[in-house]
Formats: structure tokens, C-alpha cells, sequence
């Protein structure tokens, strides 16, 4: 992966924050609304901002921003994010809190799972054919992963399913995988393509946003 400097690693955390605050609203999306891109958005983060950023600065912006970027302050921010989005949501909007139960704390781990598969793909090279492949098959893995932490919080700390058994839930729940695996990747290659044409393009070669 390239190495991002102070100033991109905060763009790179903006960017994220407004994708998931931009479509957090809608799980599966609308006619009116874009599909969730949470999972994408832990996923990159790892990508990008899973390694401790640069040397200190003197700037207190830098410094600030070095801050928040950093592993745990911008997954912490993440999920306070992801927490506050959903909380407008079902407060002031037309969003249903069916799905917050005791179990709904799970999606911490979830989310985690997702952003350190980010973290473990960013050790390779997304932009070379090798590791593109290598990169699609771990966002598969913590996509599954995830999807399975967080139905089972669902399940096992909800009253919604307390006469119905394991294997009965794991085939209602079954069909709700593959628009999330979908969404998922769609919103990743985007992003990645994105970085791709932006490295390319805007800035000079020896740019550190430049692909490896």
C-alpha cells in the first residue's frame, strides 16, 4: 500500500466518514437511498490508516490530525460515528430500532474484524493483479466473518427469536449475506479504482499517494 502522509491519512479518514454518514440511513439501499457502506468503510480504514502515521510534527494541526488518524483514535471515531448516525436515525428519522438489542454491542467486534482485515491487506499490494486477488479474498473472509458475529448478537441477545432455533434463524438470515458481500466489495473497488485514476493523474510521480 502507499505510504500516506499526515494530511492524507485526515482526507482519507473525511472521505470515509462521509461515505458511511452518507449511506448508513438504509441497509440495502432505496430508490432514494444508497446502500450501507459501513463494512467497506472499517475495511479501508484498515487499509489506509492501520499503520501508526509519520513522525511527529510541530504543526498543531499535523499533530491533531496525526492523532485522530492514528489505529485506535480512527476506529474509535468510526464506531462513535457509526453509533451517533444510527441513533439520528431512529430518534429523528423513518428508521426502525427493531434491530437495537443488548445484542446490537457486537457489532464493535464486527467492525473490528473488518477494519484489521484491512490492516492485514494493506501488507500486500491491492493495486498488482496478485494482490488485488489476495485483497478480494480477505474482504471476503471478514465480510463472512462479520456478518456472522453480528446475526449471532443478534439471535442469541435479542427476544425476537426465542422460539426459533438456530438452524431455522441461520435460513431466514441466509439471504440477507450476499447483498452485503456485494455492497461491500462494490463500494472497495471503487474506492481503490478511484485512488488508482487519482494517482495517475493529479499528482506528480513521486507522490507518496501514488499505487505501488
Amino acid at each position: 500500500m502507499p505510504i500516506l502522509n499526515i494530511t492524507q491519512r485526515f482526507w482519507v479518514l473525511s472521505g470515509l466518514l462521509v461515505l458511511m454518514s452518507a449511506t448508513r440511513f438504509h441497509h440495502f439501499g432505496s430508490v432514494s437511498f444508497l446502500p450501507d457502506a459501513s463494512l467497506a468503510v472499517f475495511f479501508l480504514a484498515g487499509l489506509y490508516l492501520g499503520e501508526k502515521p509519520a513522525a511527529k510534527t510541530a504543526s498543531r494541526f499535523t499533530s491533531a490530525a496525526r492523532f485522530l488518524t492514528s489505529p485506535l483514535a480512527s476506529i474509535v471515531l468510526l464506531l462513535v460515528a457509526a453509533g451517533t448516525i444510527d441513533y439520528i436515525a431512529i430518534q429523528y428519522g423513518s428508521v426502525s430500532g427493531w434491530c437495537v438489542t443488548p445484542g446490537y454491542v457486537l457489532l464493535i467486534p464486527a467492525y473490528t474484524a473488518m477494519f484489521l482485515g484491512g490492516e492485514w491487506a494493506a501488507r500486500c499490494n491491492p493495486f498488482s493483479r496478485y494482490g488485488a486477488v489476495k485483497t478480494t479474498a480477505i474482504l471476503v473472509a471478514v465480510v463472512t466473518l462479520a456478518f456472522l458475529i453480528s446475526n449471532a448478537g443478534f439471535y442469541f441477545f435479542s427476544e425476537h427469536f426465542q422460539e426459533m432455533s438456530g438452524m431455522q434463524y441461520a435460513g431466514r438470515i441466509a439471504g440477507y449475506y450476499w447483498p452485503y458481500l456485494f455492497y461491500t466489495l462494490l463500494y472497495t473497488g471503487i474506492w481503490l479504482v478511484f485512488h488508482a485514476v487519482l494517482a495517475k493523474f493529479l499528482p506528480p510521480p513521486h507522490s507518496s499517494l501514488q499505487p505501488r
